[in-house]
């Protein structure tokens, strides 16, 4: 309850007056008479003694007394407090940087979980919905009792490489509803576009401080066949420090350095290349201690390529030569093995099969690039029309090529044209393809030029990206990884650095984003596959930004609004209801007396 005019309650002397106006009136003036007996009724005089005789009040003082308390209610009390079940929606940071170490030696994530439970004690709410906001844009994490919302912020991961705060405050007033309280945890303050509006609050909890960082990390084979290993670290702050120690060990618990370099900023940026010998295993390349542990380490497995068997079916010398050479200058192929039609080779059995459309194979497996003889030979400069947006053809130019075309079609989709006919096609399906290519022999000068090893190279990729496997062995936290499977498995199981984690496959292949910086590993078809998943995000590492603030106001009001109800209006109705009966019953009493005086008998003037 809530006294808006507490001057008001002086009404209540009022009914002290009325009270006594009872009291008083109850006393009697003597007046002598010469006879009592004509009186309907003789009152007995009071006598005196230890009885105490009740006081007796004509029960139109008690409604008088309704009135004038009513009257003192609706003018002293505004309010009153009625039973909200109201859902506090909290929009929380899911960034890296929201681990970072402040002056207190604390994390902005540590000091959220302590404003919410202050929020909380100001207003309890019935349920608290926690909204993650992180690179992705917002998901709900859960709509738990307040008792446990501090166990559920703990429990968040905090690594995305970034917040979408904006689109994360849309979507929690859509969940809110109109006047729904929302409460933003970050550690930088709105965006100079963004207004915070009530009833919105806006709390930042971050502080600003300098740190290095390793921005980018990569581990590739080379053309020369030779491990490189490249590095890019940056060191933000308003004196950034002019160099930093880099420390490369061992992935595996034990192992001594291999490297440990003082690495120069130019700028606050830093670049190391460095070309690793063969057999170094996996690595974990370090930096020291400073405000924000997660872009301090990066994680770089042992660059493989998946191991791929490839078979050759084919009965021209030209174009069996063209294809082993283009095979073997991609060194992709584990084995590379020719076979006659309808003898398959022995295990293993070969991924990607070059063979001629004419030759006899099982049915479709794997991969396989057919050649079709062109009916009706005629050779062609073109025009040639290309798909740009598949990957079989990305870098791949057929201009100024001769091609020895035909008059007959090719079954899938065409992926090149020479005027209306198709040269080459593609038929997919869940777990193959098949691309058909319209020539037999090595006539045509597409055989001769770049662009065939780099088509091959692409036909390579393509079928070893379709083998199990996740689709890098280097992925980023917030960018999606897909994970192809052996045949007949209908999910994807991971280790993650949270636990094991099970996948829904569509089609043989599962997509997943991981939370967190850590070793992962996908388990497919009785193999155990790492990949590595590091945190390399700029605008997280640089924490000049960050700060304490508070942003939004004018919840109070809303707050009230919603917690209470009026009550004025109601107690002045009552007033009313009882002041107009009250009208009514002396309104009545008074004609029944007036009718009561003319019907008494007239005196006077009679016989003497």
């Amino acid at each position: 309850m809530i006294f808006a005019f507490p001057s008001a309650l002086l009404g209540s002397i009022a009914i002290v007056g009325l009270v006594a106006t009872y009291l008083y009136r109850s006393r009697f003036r003597k007046k002598p008479v010469s006879s009592l007996m004509l009186w309907r009724q003789t009152a007995l005089p009071n006598e005196g003694g230890i009885r105490r005789d009740r006081l007796r009040l004509p029960w139109i003082f008690y409604l008088e007394l309704a009135i004038l308390a009513a009257l003192v209610l609706a003018a002293a009390v505004h309010m009153v407090r009625r039973s909200l079940q109201h859902t506090l929606t909290v929009v929380i940071d899911d960034s890296a940087s929201m681990t970072a170490l402040g002056r207190d030696g604390r994390t902005p994530r540590e000091r959220a979980v302590d404003a919410l439970a202050a929020a909380i004690r100001r207003n309890p709410p019935a349920a608290v919905r926690v909204l993650a906001a992180d690179a992705s844009g917002a998901s709900v994490a859960g709509v738990v009792p307040p008792a446990r919302a501090a166990a559920l912020l703990v429990g968040l991961p905090a690594a995305s490489p970034s917040a979408s705060l904006g689109p994360a405050v849309a979507r929690a007033a859509e969940l809110a509803g109109p006047g729904g309280e929302i409460l933003v945890l970050t550690d930088q303050p709105p965006p100079p576009d963004f207004e915070v509006r009530p009833p919105v609050a806006w709390i930042a909890l971050g502080d600003a401080a300098p740190n290095a960082a390793i921005v980018y990390a990569d581990r590739s084979i080379g053309a020369d066949g030779a491990e490189h290993l490249l590095l890019e670290l940056r060191a933000f702050g308003d004196a950034p420090p002019a160099k930093v120690r880099l420390t490369l060990v061992p992935l595996a618990v034990g192992g001594s350095p291999l490297l440990v370099q003082d690495v120069d900023f130019d700028d606050g940026r830093a670049r190391l290349a460095l070309t690793l010998p063969p057999g170094t295993p996996d690595v974990l390349a370090i930096l020291p201690d400073d405000a924000l542990a997660f872009d301090n380490r990066a994680i770089l497995l042992a660059a493989a390529h998946r191991p791929l068997h490839i078979g050759l079916c084919i009965a021209d010398d030209g174009l069996r030569h063209a294809v082993r050479r283009a095979v073997e200058v991609s060194g992709r192929a584990a084995s590379l093995r020719e076979f006659a039609p309808g003898a398959w080779p022995p295990p293993p059995e070969p991924h990607l099969v070059f063979a001629d459309a004419s030759a006899a194979l099982p049915p479709r497996r794997g991969w396989q690039v057919r050649f079709h003889a062109p009916a009706a030979p005629n050779l062609v400069k073109g025009p040639f029309l290309q798909d740009g947006a598949s990957p079989l053809l990305e870098g791949v130019s057929f201009q100024g090529t001769v091609w020895n075309v035909g008059t007959n079609l090719l079954d899938g989709r065409a992926l090149v044209f020479a005027g209306s006919t198709p040269l080459v096609a593609l038929e997919e399906s869940r777990r193959a393809a098949t691309v058909r290519i319209l020539a037999a022999d090595a006539a045509s000068t597409f055989f001769r030029t770049p662009a065939w090893p780099a088509f091959v190279w692409n036909l390579i990729d393509g079928c070893s990206a379709a083998q199990p496997g996740p689709s890098t062995r280097h992925a980023r936290v917030g960018e999606p990884v897909v994970f192809a499977l052996a045949a007949d498995e209908r999910a994807a199981v991971l280790d993650t650095p949270a636990g094991e984690r099970a996948l829904r496959a569509v089609n043989g292949r599962a997509n997943w984003m991981p939370p967190e910086p850590g070793l992962y590993a996908l388990r497919t078809g009785g193999q155990t596959m790492p990949f590595a998943v590091n945190l390399f995000a700029e605008s997280e590492s640089d924490l000049r930004g960050c700060r304490r603030g508070r942003w939004g106001g004018g919840q109070e009001a809303l707050r009230d609004e919603r917690a209470f109800r009026p009550f004025a209006w109601l107690a002045g109705i009552l007033a009313l209801a009882l002041l107009t009966f009250h009208h009514a019953v002396l309104s009545r009493r008074e004609s029944r007396a007036r009718g009561q005086i003319g019907e008494m008998p007239k005196t006077g003037g009679g016989a003497r």
